[in-house]
């Protein structure tokens, strides 16, 4: 729990510097295991709303440590273990409260693994950001049930509606 721990102190403070997420951050590098790794991330989405109090220099520490781990997963994504595919499927779902370029060119990468939890928070976040998605993307998701709502939505949201397939609405 020394990985919790520390995230969980970190999202105590009423401001969070650099410094703050740097302590947590060189906690979780000293992890081996990946899926003890995915607690950084599980904990980031437990504290998602008090993202706010990171400083943009915080932001950024946090956005290049996801970023290189992402970078690790998505470079032997064809023997990624199951730990791998979690600590790739939370980095990508919590991206999205403070991406930036690196991390959005990573998620483009994302979006072509066979794993639609991975793809679809990829997805979401480049709508977000308005990047392109690809049409093979879109019907992916479209066509599995756990996500074609979701999938809608979201295309809906951003204005891109009309790039779910018609057949499948």
């Amino acid at each position: 729990r020394t990985l919790e721990n520390a995230v969980d102190e970190m999202f105590k403070l009423s401001k969070i510097e650099k410094s703050d997420v740097d302590k947590a951050l060189a906690i979780a590098s000293s992890v081996k295991d990946d899926y003890q790794r995915s607690m950084l991330y599980r904990g980031i989405n437990e504290y998602k709303e008090k993202i706010k109090n990171m400083t943009a220099e915080a932001r950024a520490s946090l956005a290049d440590f996801t970023a290189a781990e992402m970078e690790r997963l998505l470079n032997n994504s064809d023997n990624i273990d199951e730990d791998g595919e979690t600590v790739l499927e939370f980095a990508t779902d919590v991206s999205k409260y403070y991406a930036d370029d690196r991390l959005l060119g990573l998620l483009e990468k994302a979006v072509a693994l066979d794993k639609n939890i991975i793809k679809y928070f990829a997805f979401e976040t480049l709508l977000e950001n308005k990047r392109n998605v690809s049409d093979e993307t879109v019907r992916s998701l479209a066509q599995d049930l756990k996500y074609a709502l979701f999938t809608k939505r979201a295309l809906d949201k951003c204005g891109k509606g009309d790039l779910f397939p018609k057949e499948l609405d």
